[in-house]
C-alpha cells in the first residue's frame, strides 16, 4: 500500500471517529440537559405541591364534627395566599406537562384536581354565614380530599424519583 494512500485512510478513520465521538459527546449533553429541566420542574411542582398540602391541612377543622362553624374572616388571607400558591403550581405543571413522562404528567393532574377540590370546599364554607355550621360531611369530605392529594403527592414523587 502506497504511503499517502495509507495516510489518507488513516486520515477518513481518523475524521469520522472524531465526528462519532463529537455526536456522542453532544447526544449525551442533551439528555443531560433534559434530565436536569426535568428534574427541576419535578422539584418544583413536588415542592409547591406540598406547601399547599400543608397549608391546606392547617385550614381544616381540628376534627369533623358538627361543631366545625364557618369563619370566613379567618378563610379570607389564607384564600388569598392559597390562590397565589396555586398560580405557581400551575406554572410549575406546566413545565411537567412539557418534560415530563405520561405517567408523572398524569399524576401531576391529579395532585393538581386534588388542590382545586379542597381549595373549592374552602370557598364553600368561607361563602356560609358567620358561625353556621359546616356539616360533617363536608368536612369529611375535605379530609378524604385532603389525604388523595397527599397519596397523590407521594406517587407523584414515587414516578418522578424514577425518571431522574
Amino acid at each position: 500500500m502506497d504511503q499517502g494512500l495509507a495516510a489518507v485512510i488513516g486520515a477518513l478513520v481518523g475524521a469520522i471517529a472524531a465526528g462519532g465521538g463529537a455526536y456522542v459527546t453532544a447526544r449525551s449533553a442533551v439528555t443531560l440537559n433534559k434530565r436536569q429541566a426535568r428534574r427541576e420542574a419535578y422539584r418544583s411542582f413536588l415542592r409547591e405541591g406540598n406547601e399547599m398540602a400543608r397549608k391546606m391541612q392547617e385550614l381544616l377543622p381540628g376534627d369533623f364534627t358538627a361543631q366545625s362553624r364557618s369563619n370566613a374572616l379567618a378563610l379570607r388571607a389564607p384564600l388569598a395566599e392559597l390562590a397565589t400558591m396555586e398560580h405557581a403550581l400551575q406554572r410549575s405543571f406546566t413545565d411537567v406537562e412539557l418534560l415530563g413522562t405520561d405517567d408523572v404528567a398524569h399524576q401531576a393532574v391529579e395532585v393538581v384536581l386534588g388542590i382545586s377540590f379542597l381549595r373549592q370546599s374552602f370557598e364553600a364554607w368561607q361563602s356560609l354565614p358567620e358561625g353556621v355550621r359546616i356539616s360533617e360531611e363536608e368536612v369529611y369530605s375535605a379530609f378524604k380530599n385532603l389525604e388523595k392529594l397527599q397519596d397523590g403527592l407521594m406517587w407523584f414523587s414515587n414516578f418522578a424519583r424514577k425518571q431522574v
